[in-house]
Order: C-alpha cells, then sequence, then structure tokens
C-alpha cells in the first residue's frame, strides 16, 4: 500500500492547506480506494469547507467500507442538522449512539435536534445526558469542566429553567472568560428574566471580545432604550456604527434617538438598505411598517412597489405603484414604474399609455420615449415607434435609433421570433442602408437570391418574395334574408411571402403539435407550438434519431393537413412556386421534406407534374428530425405552421402549370357543371337526383372529380363558366376558373364556412351561396330547397 500521498494529505491538512489536501486524500483514495478513513478524512476537509454534497459522499462511503466508523455518523448528523434535515441528523446520531453509547456527543447532537424541533423537555434530557457523560478534569473539588456546564447551561435554557441557565452559565464563565457564547448565553438568561440591569456588564464583554457582532448593539442598545437610558443608548449605536459603518440599521436607530428622522423614516431607510442587499423579504416588511406608521407618504408605497416588483410578484407592486401615484399624480417617476409593472405583466397597450402620461409630466425621461419607441416597434407601428426614439436620441446621444431596431431584431431572432426579428432588421436598414453588415443576417434582395449558392451557402439568408397585399371583398348573393355574419368581411390579406435559407439547420416535426427549425448551433429560429413545451434549443430530450442529409433541403411540409386537397393545393404547392419565383434552381435541391406523398393519389402525382421526382422527397411522417446542409424555408405565413394564405401570385402560377391545352382534345368539357359529392363521407345533398334533374334543363352537367386526374379537373374548372357544388375540397379548383366566372356554393347551415367565397374574390369570380336544410349536423348533409335554388339562380342570371 502506498502510504506517501496520504501522509502528504495529512500534513496539508494540518497546515491548513485544504484544496491541495483535498488532492491529495483524492489521489490517495484512487490508490487505495478501500481505506474507510481516507474517505473520512476527506470528508472532514470538505465539510470546512462547506461543500456538503461531497462530505456526505465521502462520510457515507466511510461508512460503507466500515459501519463501525462512528464519527463518520456524528458529522452526518451535524451536516443534515445544518441543513435543517432533522429527523436525517436525528438518524445518524442515533447509529453512532448504538455503537457509542456512553459518548457524549450524540446527546447533545441530539439534544440539538430536539431544541430546534420545540421538543424542549426532550431536548434537555439530551443535554442533561451529555453533561453526565462528559470526561470530568479530575479536579481537587471534582468539579465539572467548562463544557460540562456549557451543555447544563443549554438544558435549562432549552425548557426555560433561566435561573439555573444563569447558574451553570456563570460556572461556565468563570473556567472560561473569554468565550463568546457564555457572554451571549448568559445575556439572553437575563432579558428573559427581565433583569436588565444584571445583562448590561455581559453586552459591554462581548462587544470588548468581538466588535462587530451587530446584533449585540441591536439587544443592548433596546435594552438600554427600555431602561430610559437614551445617552447610553446612543454612545452604544455610536460603537456600533464607528465598528459597522456599512450597516444602515444601526445608523438608523442611531439618526431616530438623535431626532433627526421619524421612526418611519428610520424603518423606509432600513428597507432601502435591505432592497439593495438584495434582502427582499425583509425590505417588505420595513417598508410595510413604515407605512403603517405613516400611510400617506407616496415615497413609502412607491419604494414597496419596488421591491415587490424585485421579487417578481407584480400584481401587488401595481396595487402599492397605484396608491403611489393616487398620492403624488405628479411624480413621473411613479408613473413609470407603474408602466414598467404592467410591461412585466405583458399588458403593453396599458405600459404604453402610463409611459405617455410619463412624458407628459416630463420631457426628460429618456427611458420613457426609448420604452415607448420599443412597445411601438413590437407592434409594429413604425411611424410612431421612429417619432420616440428621435426624442430619445436627443436626450440621450449615445442613443441610436438603428442599433436599437437591431437590437430588438436580436431579441426576437433569440427568443425563437425570427420573422418578428426580420421586421425590426428591416427597420433598421431603411433608416441606414449600411446597418446590413452589422445584423447576424444576411438580408438579400430579391434578384440577389438566384446568385447564392445553395450548396455552399454559410449564413442565415432571408428575400422577401412577395409583399403583402390587402383585397377589398364585395359581400356575397344570396337569397336569404340576411347575408350570414360570418361573411361580413371587408378586407383579406394575402400576407408576405419569404424565402429563408438555414445553413446546418434542424427541423422537428410533430405532425399537429409543433414545428420548430433551429440554426447551427441549435438554437430555435423559427418555432410554433400548439401543445408541448417552449422550447429554445434543438435536440430536445426524447427526439427520435436525427436524420442526416448532406445536401439542399427544402421543408415543404404542412404536416398533418397534406391528406387535404385543398391544404396540398393552397398551402403545400405554392411553396414550390416560390422556389422557382426565387430563381433558386430546384434541380440544385437535393431533398423536399414533406409530411407524406402517398396518402392520396394527387400528392405523388402533382410532385410530379412540378418536377419532384420520388426519390427527392423525405417524409416527415417518418422522420421526425431533419439536420440538413441548407435547409430552405419557402413561407407563405410568418406563422409557419398556419395555413390558408390565398395569394393571387399563387393561383395564377398554379394556373399555368397544372393546365394543359393538349388535355382539352381527350375531356368532354362543359361550360356549365354541377360538382357532385355522391362518392363523399359528407356534405352530400340528399335530394341530389332532383337537383341534378333541375340543372339540366339549364344545360348545367353533374360531373364527379375524384375520377379525374388533376391537369383534366383544372381544365375542366378553365372551361368553366358556371360552377355549383356543395362546399368541399373539389372547389379548390376554383383557382383554375377565369375572372367572371359564377359561382354558387351549396352549404349546411352547421358548418359556413368561408374558405370558397375568399378563392372565388382573390381570383375575381361571381360568388353565390346558398344554405340547405340540415339533415345531419356531424355529417354536415343538407337538403336543397329548389324554389329557393332556382330563385338564386334568377338573381345571377342564369336562364
Amino acid at each position: 500500500m502506498n502510504i506517501s500521498e496520504y501522509h502528504k494529505a495529512k500534513q496539508l491538512k494540518k497546515d491548513g492547506k485544504l484544496v491541495e489536501a483535498i488532492t491529495a486524500y483524492q489521489q490517495a483514495i484512487e490508490i487505495n480506494p478501500n481505506v474507510y478513513s481516507y474517505h473520512h478524512e476527506l470528508g472532514e476537509i470538505l465539510a470546512e469547507k462547506e461543500d456538503w454534497e461531497g462530505a456526505i459522499a465521502s462520510y457515507s462511503k466511510a461508512i460503507e467500507l466500515n459501519p463501525s466508523s462512528v464519527w463518520s455518523y456524528n458529522n452526518l448528523g451535524e451536516i443534515f442538522a445544518k441543513q435543517g434535515q432533522l429527523d436525517r441528523a436525528a438518524k445518524f446520531y442515533r447509529r453512532g449512539m448504538g455503537i457509542e453509547p456512553e459518548h457524549y456527543s450524540f446527546y447533545r447532537g441530539l439534544g440539538e435536534v430536539f431544541a430546534e424541533k420545540g421538543a424542549r423537555d426532550k431536548a434537555a434530557r439530551f443535554f442533561e445526558k451529555a453533561a453526565e457523560l462528559y470526561p470530568k478534569l479530575g479536579s481537587a473539588d471534582g468539579g465539572y469542566p467548562e463544557y460540562c456546564y456549557y451543555l447544563l447551561t443549554r438544558a435549562c435554557v432549552t425548557n426555560g429553567r433561566w435561573e439555573k441557565a444563569v447558574e451553570n452559565c456563570r460556572e461556565a464563565i468563570a473556567l472560561n472568560p473569554n468565550n463568546l457564547e457564555y457572554y451571549k448565553i448568559i445575556s439572553q438568561c437575563f432579558q428573559q428574566l427581565e433583569q436588565l440591569d444584571e445583562a448590561v456588564p455581559y453586552f459591554e464583554k462581548i462587544i470588548k471580545l468581538h466588535p462587530t457582532d451587530e446584533n449585540t448593539y441591536y439587544w443592548f442598545g433596546d435594552i438600554l432604550e427600555r431602561q430610559g437610558k437614551l445617552k447610553k443608548a446612543i454612545e452604544v449605536y455610536q460603537q456600533g456604527v464607528l465598528n459597522l459603518p456599512k450597516n444602515a440599521i444601526l445608523a438608523s436607530h442611531l439618526q431616530v434617538l438623535k431626532g433627526k428622522q421619524t421612526l418611519s423614516e428610520a424603518y423606509c431607510n432600513l428597507a432601502d438598505t435591505f432592497a439593495q442587499q438584495g434582502y427582499l423579504e425583509e425590505a417588505i416588511k420595513a417598508y410595510h411598517s413604515s407605512i403603517n406608521l405613516n400611510p400617506n407618504s407616496a415615497l413609502f408605497y412607491n419604494n414597496l412597489g419596488e421591491a415587490l416588483y424585485k421579487k417578481g410578484d407584480l400584481d401587488e407592486a401595481i396595487r402599492y405603484y397605484r396608491v403611489a401615484v393616487s398620492i403624488n399624480p405628479n411624480s413621473y417617476i411613479f408613473h413609470k414604474n407603474l408602466g414598467d409593472a404592467f410591461l412585466g405583466k405583458g399588458r403593453i397597450d396599458k405600459a404604453i399609455r402610463i409611459y405617455e402620461k410619463v412624458i407628459s409630466l416630463t420631457k426628460e425621461s429618456y427611458e420613457a420615449y426609448e420604452k415607448l419607441g420599443d412597445l411601438l416597434a413590437i407592434q409594429q407601428q413604425w411611424a410612431r415607434a421612429v417619432d420616440y426614439y428621435k426624442m430619445a436620441e436627443q436626450l440621450n446621444p449615445k442613443f441610436s435609433m438603428e442599433e436599437q431596431f437591431v437590437h430588438l431584431g436580436r431579441i426576437k431572432q433569440k427568443q425563437g421570433k425570427f420573422y418578428k426579428a426580420v421586421s425590426f432588421y428591416n427597420q433598421a436598414i431603411k433608416l441606414n442602408e449600411n446597418c446590413r453588415g452589422k445584423l447576424p443576417i444576411l438580408i438579400a434582395k430579391k434578384e440577389e437570391l438566384g446568385k447564392i449558392d445553395v450548396e455552399s451557402n454559410n449564413q442565415i439568408v432571408y428575400t422577401e418574395i412577395y409583399p403583402e397585399k390587402t383585397f377589398s371583398l364585395k359581400p356575397p348573393t344570396t337569397v336569404h334574408s340576411t347575408i350570414d355574419e360570418k361573411f361580413i368581411e371587408e378586407k383579406i390579406t394575402s400576407t408576405i411571402s419569404t424565402m429563408v435559407i438555414v445553413p446546418n439547420g434542424s427541423v422537428w416535426i410533430n405532425d399537429a403539435i409543433a414545428i420548430a427549425i433551429a440554426d447551427s448551433k441549435g438554437e430555435i429560429l423559427i418555432k410554433d407550438i400548439f401543445r408541448g413545451p417552449n422550447i429554445t434549443v434543438l435536440p430536445i430530450e426524447n427526439l427520435p434519431p436525427v436524420l442526416k442529409l448532406d445536401e439542399p433541403t427544402a421543408f415543404l411540409s404542412v404536416r398533418c393537413w397534406e391528406h387535404n386537397y385543398y391544404h396540398w393545393m393552397l398551402d403545400l404547392v405554392p411553396k414550390i412556386g416560390l422556389l422557382k419565383k426565387s430563381g433558386i434552381d430546384i434541380k440544385n435541391i437535393g431533398k423536399f421534406i414533406v409530411g407524406s406523398h402517398s396518402e392520396r393519389p394527387f400528392q405523388r402525382e402533382i410532385l410530379e407534374i412540378l418536377g419532384i421526382p420520388k426519390d427527392k422527397i423525405v417524409e416527415s411522417k417518418k422522420h421526425h428530425y431533419i439536420h440538413a446542409k441548407n435547409l430552405i424555408i419557402p413561407c407563405l405565413l410568418h406563422n409557419i405552421a398556419a395555413l390558408g394564405n390565398i395569394s393571387r401570385w399563387s393561383c395564377e402560377w398554379i394556373k399555368k402549370e397544372f393546365i394543359n391545352p393538349e388535355i382539352r382534345k381527350k375531356l368532354d368539357a362543359s361550360e356549365r357543371i354541377y360538382i357532385s359529392r355522391k362518392d363523399a363521407p359528407s356534405r352530400q345533398v340528399i335530394n341530389e337526383s332532383d337537383v341534378v334533374e333541375f340543372l339540366s334543363k339549364f344545360g348545367i352537367r353533374s360531373v364527379t372529380l375524384s375520377s379525374m386526374s388533376v391537369p383534366e379537373q383544372a381544365l375542366l374548372l378553365a372551361s368553366a363558366k358556371l360552377v355549383i357544388a356543395p362546399h368541399g375540397a373539389g372547389l379548390t379548383n376554383l383557382l383554375f376558373c377565369h375572372p367572371g366566372t359564377k359561382v354558387i356554393e351549396l352549404m349546411s347551415p352547421d358548418a359556413v364556412r368561408l374558405y370558397y367565397y375568399r378563392l372565388s374574390e382573390i381570383c375575381e369570380l361571381d360568388y353565390y351561396y346558398l344554405l340547405g336544410e340540415s339533415v345531419d349536423a356531424a355529417k354536415q348533409d343538407m337538403i336543397i330547397n329548389i324554389d329557393l335554388l332556382s330563385d338564386l339562380m334568377k338573381l345571377a342570371s342564369i336562364s
């Protein structure tokens, strides 16, 4: 056995070189791991360094190697007692007592435990037993050593035998007149006995032995105040302030006694000091004391609000700030604090109104102007934000408006709100084109995007392909006495269409629950979490194995909605259009991520028409976590998971891609058609045979789209001048119609939806609707009133 490391460790411990000793003990243990004393002695050093976790582990290992390691039990008891784990402490003291039943230390420890638990009589018995077992010194009179008297004193203090405690403590002091603890105990005893004069010399002795013990000054000064000895109390507090110049509590007491401040002011000053030092609970109590003494001070309420704000109790902070403002409505600082609290609660509109009140009270609050600018920028009220930022710049020359926009953008990007971040970056660029170089991403112009090599690109790229557009909607036409309230829309907005390229990007897609896209560092750029954790990085726990794609990859998926023809055509297919419109050659894209391409025949058919072969498809339904060399994200909405953003450019592009004049020769097209849903599981017209018979009189032919290819459906609708159909995915093909085509949509009153009304408006079609009679609310089947249908056709001038 190599003893040298152990001896070295013991010597380092003896010399007080604890850090080096720890290393030496660890080396000794590495050489001889089964020597219990090495672990125990390491535990002693770790305990001295207050590394409680390490000490517990070392003592526990010593006990494992030697279940009779009695002092390991004792020391574990002491550690758990310090941590407040009293039952665990008692357990280890009792286990040590079982090995050494005649050793006083375990009884002393149990006395401390039960005293802390409030079991006074039990604690006293353990202290008395400890004193009995403590070895006598063998002096001539056979008296106890001082520690015995100390233990007996503790026993008496524990169960309130104050006079006997004084007697024992005096014996201990006689044997050791320099023990600070003894003087503290005996002064406490005299206070309990209300023998304040007797306590005075012991407090003086404590101050002499330990002049920086702040509690002694408080207690001693308090005793003197109660005795009416104010001059002596002032001397004590002055001595405390001299020895503890940073102690605001002593200073406050001194100022009150000297008459230089009221008691309420003293409590407020004391609370201010607590708050500055981070003792918020103590500060809050002291502020309440100041308010109880003076309930008309706005400052006290404000400062209490500040402490509550720091604590995170915003509702209570708002409550007290409101009181401060009501007492002093002209204080801009109180208003600003109230605004900060509302901002912390996320009540932006309320915060804006309060900050506006601040600047009405003072024109010098740079911070209020800056915050107003920030909040209005978040609401994308750019013009107002800029106005307030200009005022902030005038008040603070160091403030830079464009830098503030970049700063806010970085914050939003860090929060996973990439598109919000871009809006801030764009504002910075508007102010200063040179800001482009300071941004953490490349905001490229549309004409620049095609020049980027998606194979070797190494920076995040954002490009706007189509701007936001708003279309006015005219009300639909119907024969019903009133238009259904769901149709009361005046405008529809096609949001901005963009392209984002993320080098070494990752995507997590989980059906209808979540989408998250991360950059090369794993930090979330774009996310849409319906249910689940608010993640900030990828990967997260319990993800399936990552699929690594060492090639440019386009993310097209619209998740679990892809089985629906409407969402496939109007939410997924336009993303391919964005790729082509951006100037990126899709031949250079190695993989395309979709939810699935084999659930419905139209999925595979449409991808092939658009030039995306089967071997380039990756299904997110099978691979939830994907990493790509360059992840390309064409996006129709800034909420990546949202659906239903119809744009005129996408309808026009799809129409050009799918209408094949060659099919016209094979297709029995008609200018007037009725689209049947007789092969569908829901939204059927129950009296369809009567409806079809009636429509045939007008040369309207019934067709079923499910048996037709997508190009055939496209050409059929492109040839039609009148389309009548119950609500269903087949009406998605209205996008192929020419402007002016008349559309009559038949709907159950159980499910009035606006998808095809909006699509008709975007494509400039002439839209009408008719509500049938509900037959099955769950399936949305209906009966169509032929007379009402006839009246509607007359309104539409169909003869």
